[in-house]
C-alpha cells in the first residue's frame, strides 16, 4: 500500500509499508531501498529525510547509498532541501537549520501543524489555521499570509493555499494579492 511519494529534480521516492524506496536518474533506473520503519520523509536533489517509528530524524547527503545521520530525536515531521532542514518537534514546534547538516537548530516558531521549505521561504501552518512564511534568512520576521487555512503549498515564487473550500494562489512577493483558481477543492499542489 502507498502511503506517499515524493518528486525532487532527478529522484523519485516512495513510501509503501514503512519501507522507503527511491529512484534515481532516468524512469528506467531501479528502486533502491534506503530506508525500513519510516513514518514520512522529504527529498532535495542532494539529500533525503526521514522520520522512523520512534520519532528520530535522520538526512542522508549524496549519494543514496550514503550514511544516515540521526539530527533530531522526538519529531514528526521532516523537511529538506538541498541547504536547509527543518523539523516539527513532538510539541509543535519548528525549528530549522541552514548549511552543514551538523550546525545547530534554531527555533523558529511554536503550534505548528505543517511546514514546507522552497528555496529561501519557509511556511509554516499553525493549529490556528494561520499561514506564516518568511523569505530569506531563518532569523527574518514572518508574514501573515493567510487565515482559515486548511492546507497549503509553495513552489518557486507561488504560495498556494486552501481556505473554506477555495483554492487561491498568490505569485511574486509575500504581500501579493491572492487569486482564487478553483473552488470546491480538498488537495492543492503547485
Amino acid at each position: 500500500m502507498l502511503i506517499s511519494f515524493d518528486i525532487s529534480g532527478n529522484r523519485i521516492g516512495v513510501l509503501s509499508g514503512g519501507w522507503l524506496a527511491i529512484k534515481e536518474g532516468s524512469l528506467n533506473e531501479n528502486w533502491v531501498r534506503v530506508a525500513d520503519n519510516v513514518t514520512q520523509f522529504s527529498l532535495s536533489s542532494s539529500r533525503i529525510g526521514i522520520i522512523k517509528g520512534g520519532g528520530n530524524a535522520f538526512v542522508k547527503e549524496g549519494s543514496l547509498s550514503a550514511l544516515w545521520t540521526l539530527v533530531y530525536n522526538n519529531a514528526k515531521s521532516i523537511s529538506v532541501t538541498d541547504n536547509r532542514i527543518a523539523v516539527i518537534d513532538n510539541s509543535n514546534n519548528l525549528f530549522a537549520k541552514e548549511g552543514s547538516i551538523n550546525n545547530l537548530w534554531t527555533l523558529l516558531i511554536n503550534n505548528t501543524k505543517t511546514a514546507i521549505l522552497d528555496g529561501d521561504r519557509i511556511g509554516a501552518l499553525s493549529y490556528g489555521d494561520v499561514l506564516y512564511v518568511k523569505e530569506g534568512s531563518l532569523h527574518t520576521a514572518w508574514v501573515n499570509v493567510a487565515t482559515a487555512v486548511t492546507s497549503f503549498d509553495m513552489s518557486k515564487s507561488r504560495i498556494g493555499v486552501i481556505s473554506n473550500g477555495m483554492a487561491a494562489v498568490k505569485e511574486g512577493q509575500l504581500g501579493s494579492l491572492w487569486t482564487t483558481v478553483a473552488d470546491s477543492v480538498s488537495d492543492l499542489s503547485l
